[in-house]
C-alpha cells in the first residue's frame, strides 16, 4: 500500500513488489498486480498519474496496452499516451446509438504485462459480458495481467450514502468495497481544494456549460474539503490495516486488539441501505467482522418490497458482509438470538419511524425493545435516512398498486361472498337464537377466514362483520346506534376478539406455511445428501445433482463438466446432463463460469442476457463443474434459490471432489502396481535372458578350451547345454513378441479346419525337450469332430500350457492330454471342441483361477524359468479365434491343475 501526492524520484514500490512476486512465483503469475489511483473528485490528476506510472513500466521494456483511457480533451494527459498501444474500442448499438466500450476479449488475447483501465466505476453498455467495468478488471487480474485503474471516493460503495447526504447529489455508479481488498497498491492523488477550483475555472476540468454547473453544484469548497478528508481517511485506514497485519505476521505481541463483531438488521425497507453502509464504515474503523441478519416473520411481501430486499441482500455481498436469514414471529427476538449465537458485540439499528399506535400495538419500537433486551451487547442507534430519487424508494408506487399488493382482487370477492352468506344464515337463525347468539356466527366466520385470507382482508372482514351485525341485528335495527349498554360492551368486545384472534390465527397460519416450506426444503436436501452418500462413481454424482436442484428449486436444471485444454483461452465444455437444454450461447456462459469461478447469467451482473442462472461447484478455489438453472426473468436471484444452490452446490462439490480423489487413488494404485510389474518384468527378463546367455557363454568358453576339444563326450554335453539355453532364450523372446502382437491389435488369425491330433502332435514336438523323462498320457483320437482354428497360434497356445505343466510338476510326474466334447461346451453360443491338459503338481493357489492368466503372474515367484506370460498369451491367442482358456484344480485325490482349451467345432 502506498500513499502519494506529487511524483518523486524514490524507487518505485510497484516495481519492487513485482520483482518479489516474480521471484516467489517463478515468473508464473496466477493473479495480476492491481494498482488503484484514488481521487476526491474529477480533475485531480488520477489519469495523468496513471499514465506517468505506465510510461515508467514501458521504459523498463514491458508491454503496456491502453484498454480505455478518457483524456477529456486535456492535452497534457493525451501527450502521455505517446508510445503506448491503444486498443481499439468495441462498438455496441443500443437504442439506435453507437456506443463504445473496452474490448475485454481482445485485451485478454494480447495478454500484455500491464493494462490501463480508466474510470473503474463505469457501467458498461447493456449487452456487454459484464455489467460493470470493475468486473472486466477482475477478469484481467485472474488472467495474470497487471492493471492500473482510477476511481473517485464517492464511487466506493460504503461511502456512497455519506457523499449523497452532504452533497445532495445522487451517485449512480459504485464499486464494491470487497474489490479494493485485492488491491496491491492504493495511491491517493491529493490536491488542495483551492487549487482544484482554479483548475476548474481555467477549464482544465470541464468546459463550457458543464463547468458552470459543476461550480454551482458539486465543486464547492465545502464539498471538496469533505471529499478530500474521506479519501485520505479511507487510504489511511487501509495503510493502518496493512501495517497491523504485517506486525502480526512478524509476531509483534504489542499489537493486541479486542475482537469486535457487528450486527445490523436488514429488512424490505428503504432505510436499510443507510444502516448497511454505516455498519460497513464502523466495521472498517474497528477492523471487525460484520453480519446482516434478515428475520422472516411470516408477513407476505409485495413485489416491490421483494425487490428492495433483494437489493439490500446484494448490497451486503458487495460490501463484504455476512448475510444470515432466520425465522421468528418476533423480529427483535430473532435478532437477539442470532446475535448471541454469533457472539456479536455491537448491534446497529435505526431510529424508529413508526407512529405511536404502531409502537404501542407491538409493545414498543424495534429500537426500544432491542435496548431493553440487548443485555451486555452495545446498541448503536443511527438516524437512518430514506434514500430518494433511486430504485430504493417506494414513494413512486401508486396507491392502487399498494392496495393490490395487500388486498388481492380475489380476496375481495371472498370477503364479500362470505359476508353475504353469513348475513343470510344469521337472518334465518336470528328469530330462533336471538341477535346475541348471531354475533358468534359472525365471529366464527371471521375466525375461519384467517385460515385462507391475508391479514388485511381478514381485518376488513372483521370490521364489516361487526357493522353488519350492528346494522341488521342489534336493536334498533338499520342504524349504527346502539342503545343498550350491554350491547355496546358486546359489540366492542366483538371487534377486539375478532381482530385479535383473526390476526393471531393468520400469524400462526403463515408460520405453519413457512415451517412446511422449510420442512419440504429440508427433506429435499436430506434426500439429496443421502443419494450423494450412496454415489459410487462420478457418473452417479453427475446424474443426481440436476435432479436434486430440480426437486429443490422447481425449475429445470443441468450440470456442465469441464474439459481442460492448454491451448484454449476458456475451459472447454466436455458434456452436460439434465433437463435444461443448453444452447451454444448458454455453454459459452458455462465456460466463462468455469474459467472465473463466479456465478453468471440471469439475475447477476455478468452475462445477464443468458436464459439461465449459472453457478460454480468449487472446493479449495478449484471449479469442478457448473450448474445451470432455468430461472424466469429477474433482476436478482431469489434468496431461497441462493440458499438452496449454496447448500446443494457445496455438497455436490464435495461429492465430486471425493470421486476425483477416489479416481486419483485408483490411478495411484494402478501406477504403483504398474511400477511393481515393471520392476518384476525387468528382473524376470533380466534373469531369463542372462541365464541362457550365461549357459551359452560358458559352453562356448569350455569348447574353446584345448583340454575339452579332444573329449567328444564333453563336447556333446556342452552342445546339449547350448541347445537348451538357446531354446529357453528363444522361448522368452517369442513370448515377449507374442504378447506385443496381442496388445497391438495386429493379430489376425487364419481360421482353417484341423484335427485335434495334428495340433497336439505339433505342440508335443515343440516341447519334446521339456517333456523328456516324463510319463505322457495322450487320449486324442483321430477324426471328427474337427476344430476351426489358426494352426500356428493354437499349437503355440497348447505348447505354453504344456510348458507350464512341466514347470510346476515334480520331476517324473505324469502329464495328461485329452480331447473331449459336450453339447454344453460353447463359447458365446458357438459349439466347441475341448483339449484338457492335466498335471499332478501343487495345483493353483486358492482364488487364483483367473489371476493366473494375468501378465507376469507366477503362482510361485520363487520358481525360475518363466516370465509369467505363457498362459496370458495362450488365452489371448484362443480368444482371438473365438475360443477360450480356463483353469481349475482337479477335485480327485491325484491333485494338480487342469487347463481346458476350447475352440470352435466344425459344423457337420
Amino acid at each position: 500500500m502506498s500513499v502519494s501526492g506529487d511524483d518523486d524520484k524514490r524507487p518505485d514500490p510497484d516495481r519492487l513488489l513485482r520483482a518479489v512476486n516474480a521471484l516467489e512465483t517463478g515468473s508464473c503469475k496466477l493473479h495480476g498486480h492491481l494498482k488503484v489511483f484514488l481521487g476526491m473528485s474529477a480533475g485531480v490528476g488520477k489519469t495523468y498519474a496513471m499514465l506517468r506510472a505506465a510510461q515508467g513500466r514501458l521504459n523498463e521494456g514491458e508491454s503496456v496496452v491502453v484498454g480505455v483511457v478518457e483524456t477529456h480533451g486535456r492535452p497534457q494527459t493525451a501527450a502521455l499516451l505517446s508510445g503506448l498501444t491503444v486498443l481499439p474500442r468495441l462498438k455496441h448499438h443500443h437504442r439506435g446509438r453507437a456506443l463504445e466500450e473496452m474490448d475485454i476479449d481482445a485485451l485478454l488475447s494480447l495478454r500484455p504485462c500491464l493494462a490501463l483501465v480508466d474510470e473503474l466505476a463505469h457501467t458498461n453498455v447493456p449487452g456487454s459480458r459484464n455489467e460493470k467495468r470493475w468486473q472486466d478488471v477482475e477478469e484481467l487480474l485472474r488472467a495474470g495481467i497487471d492493471v492500473y485503474t482510477t476511481v473517485n471516493i464517492q464511487h466506493i460503495e460504503s461511502r456512497k450514502s455519506v457523499v449523497e447526504d452532504f452533497t445532495g447529489i445522487r451517485v449512480h455508479e459504485t464499486v464494491p468495497d470487497v474489490f479494493f481488498d485485492q488491491a496491491d497498491e492504493l495511491v491517493v492523488i491529493d490536491i488542495d481544494p483551492a487549487e482544484l477550483l482554479e483548475r476548474l475555472a481555467e477549464g482544465n476540468v470541464y468546459q463550457g456549460e458543464k463547468k458552470v454547473q459543476a461550480r454551482e453544484n458539486f465543486f464547492t469548497s465545502v464539498n471538496l474539503t469533505a471529499l478530500r478528508e474521506m479519501a485520505l481517511r479511507f487510504t489511511a485506514g487501509r495503510v493502518e490495516r496493512d501495517l497491523l497485519d504485517e506486525q502480526q505476521l512478524r509476531g509483534n505481541k504489542d499489537t493486541v486488539h479486542a475482537t469486535h463483531r457487528l450486527l445490523v438488521a436488514v429488512f424490505a425497507s428503504p432505510y436499510s441501505e443507510t444502516l448497511l453502509r454505516h455498519t460497513k464504515q464502523m466495521a472498517d474503523s474497528l477492523r471487525a467482522a460484520w453480519m446482516a441478519v434478515h428475520v422472516e416473520d411470516g408477513r407476505i411481501l409485495s413485489d416491490q418490497e421483494k425487490d428492495i430486499l433483494a437489493r439490500n441482500f446484494a448490497l451486503v455481498g458487495s460490501m463484504g458482509g455476512e448475510l444470515v436469514s432466520t425465522s421468528d414471529a418476533d423480529p427483535v427476538r430473532g435478532l437477539l438470538r442470532v446475535a448471541r449465537q454469533n457472539n456479536v458485540t455491537q448491534i446497529v439499528v435505526g431510529k424508529s419511524h413508526r407512529g405511536a399506535f404502531a409502537r404501542w400495538r407491538q409493545g414498543g419500537s424495534v429500537t426500544e425493545r432491542l435496548l431493553q433486551g440487548s443485555g451486555d451487547i452495545d446498541v448503536h442507534v443511527v438516524a437512518a435516512r430514506r434514500r430518494t430519487g433511486g430504485p430504493m424508494t417506494v414513494e413512486k408506487a401508486s396507491l392502487d398498486q399498494k392496495l393490490v399488493d395487500v388486498v388481492p382482487f380475489h380476496h375481495t370477492g371472498v370477503v364479500l361472498g362470505a359476508l353475504i352468506f353469513t348475513w343470510a344464515v344469521s337472518a334465518f337463525l336470528a328469530p330462533l337464537l336471538g341477535y346475541q347468539a348471531v354475533g358468534f356466527l359472525f365471529l366464527l366466520a371471521v375466525f375461519l377466514s384467517a385460515f385462507f385470507l391475508r391479514r388485511v382482508p381478514v381485518y376488513v372482514f372483521g370490521a364489516l362483520a361487526g357493522l353488519v351485525w350492528n346494522l341488521f341485528f342489534i336493536p334498533p335495527l338499520y342504524t349504527l346506534h346502539v342503545s343498550a349498554p350491554e350491547d355496546i360492551m358486546m359489540l366492542l368486545m366483538f371487534f377486539v376478539v375478532a381482530l385479535s384472534v383473526a390476526g393471531r390465527t393468520h400469524t400462526l397460519r403463515m408460520q405453519g406455511e413457512r415451517g412446511r416450506e422449510r420442512e419440504d426444503r429440508t427433506q429435499v436436501l436430506f434426500r439429496f445428501t443421502r443419494d450423494l452418500s450412496l454415489a459410487r462413481t462420478r457418473t452417479d454424482v453427475v446424474e443426481w445433482v440436476p435432479k436434486g436442484l430440480e426437486n429443490a428449486c422447481g425449475v429445470a436444471a443441468s450440470i456442465v463438466l469441464p474439459e481442460t485444454s492448454p491451448s484454449a483461452a476458456l475451459p472447454l465444455v466436455k458434456t452436460w446432463r439434465g433437463t435444461f437444454a443448453l444452447s451454444e450461447k448458454e455453454l459459452a456462459v458455462a465456460a466463462w463460469v468455469l474459467a472465473n469461478g463466479k456465478a453468471a447469467g440471469r439475475g447477476t451482473e455478468t452475462l445477464s442476457n443468458a436464459e439461465g442462472y449459472f453457478f460454480p461447484l468449487m472446493t479449495d478455489g478449484r471449479t469442478l463443474a457448473v450448474c445451470a438453472l432455468a430461472l424466469p426473468k429477474t433482476r436478482h436471484v431469489p434468496r431461497d434459490i441462493l440458499a438452496v444452490t449454496e447448500s446443494i452446490g457445496s455438497q455436490a462439490a464435495v461429492a465430486l471432489e471425493r470421486e476425483d480423489l477416489r479416481e486419483r487413488a485408483l490411478q495411484v494404485a494402478v501406477l504403483e502396481k504398474t511400477q511393481g510389474l515393471y520392476r518384476a518384468l525387468f528382473d524376470s527378463v533380466t534373469h531369463e535372458l542372462r541365464t541362457p546367455l550365461a549357459g551359452i557363454e560358458g559352453s562356448v568358453s569350455a569348447m574353446l578350451d584345448s583340454t575339452t576339444s579332444g573329449n567328444p563326450e564333453r563336447m556333446r554335453e556342452l552342445a546339449s547345454i547350448m541347445g537348451d539355453s538357446t531354446a529357453r532364450l528363444r522361448h522368452t523372446i517369442d513370448n515377449i513378441l507374442d504378447m506385443t502382437r496381442i496388445e497391438s491389435g495386429l493379430l489376425v488369425p487364419k481360421q482353417e479346419t484341423w484335427d485335434a491330433c495334428e495340433v497336439v502332435q505339433a505342440a508335443l514336438q515343440g516341447t519334446a525337450r521339456e517333456l523328456k523323462g516324463r510319463p505322457l498320457i495322450v487320449n486324442v483320437p483321430d477324426g471328427p469332430p474337427r476344430m476351426v482354428c489358426d494352426f500356428g497360434l493354437t499349437q503355440i497356445a497348447l505348447r505354453n500350457v504344456l510348458l507350464n505343466a512341466c514347470l510346476y510338476t515334480p520331476a517324473g510326474g505324469p502329464i495328461e492330454i485329452t480331447r473331449f466334447e459336450s453339447q454344453a461346451l460353447q463359447v458365446k453360443g458357438v459349439a466347441c471342441v475341448g483339449l484338457r491338459v492335466r498335471d499332478y503338481g501343487a495345483g493353483l493357489p486358492v482364488g487364483s483361477s483367473e489371476q493366473v492368466f494375468e501378465k507376469f503372474f507366477r503362482a510361485h515367484p520363487e520358481q525360475t524359468g518363466s516370465l509369467g506370460l505363457g498362459l496370458s498369451i495362450s488365452r489371448g491367442f484362443l480368444e482371438a479365434q473365438g475360443g477360450a482358456l480356463v483353469g481349475y484344480n482337479a477335485d480327485d485325490n491325484g491333485g494338480g491343475a487342469i487347463f481346458e482349451l476350447h475352440l470352435p467345432r466344425e459344423e457337420p
